[in-house]
């Protein structure tokens, strides 16, 4: 049986799994200061895995900010995508769904990407005209 299509993100889900992870993240720095690793293994790998717990989350509380800007499709499969957050048609009442995203969003998007590029490519011609007549007047 085919799985139905999402209808969005479910935002109420994804900011409990972050609060999850920022909890354990808290749990395992404080049993490194408390000396109550289990082992010495675990201690020198503590503070690589509460850095990378703390990275996980910021980089995901970023893109959710992106999705309430309109700047990020909340169902761009490669980001912030997954099981535990997927709203289906049935989603409750208090839940905040970030819909999927239309054509129409999608082509203005796309639009809003391809300005910025052209602006970038257009800032890098000038800077490098502006420094081809520095260094051609530095020679007289």
């Amino acid at each position: 049986m085919p799985r139905p299509t999402p209808a969005g993100l479910d935002l109420g889900a994804e900011l409990h799994e972050l609060a999850q992870a920022v909890g354990a993240a808290r749990l395992l720095a404080e049993m490194l200061v408390f000396h109550q690793m289990p082992d010495e293994e675990a201690e020198t790998a503590a503070p690589g895995s509460v850095a990378a717990v703390l990275s996980m989350v910021g980089v995901r509380m970023r893109d959710l900010g992106r999705c309430l800007r309109f700047e990020l499709n909340p169902l761009n499969p490669s980001l912030l995508v997954a099981p535990y957050n997927l709203a289906d048609d049935v989603a409750s009442p208090d839940s905040i769904v970030l819909a999927v995203w239309d054509e129409g969003q999608q082509v203005t998007e796309a639009q809003r990407v391809l300005r910025r590029v052209q602006a970038e490519r257009q800032a890098k011609k000038r800077t490098t005209r502006a420094s081809k007549k520095t260094a051609g007047g530095s020679k007289r």
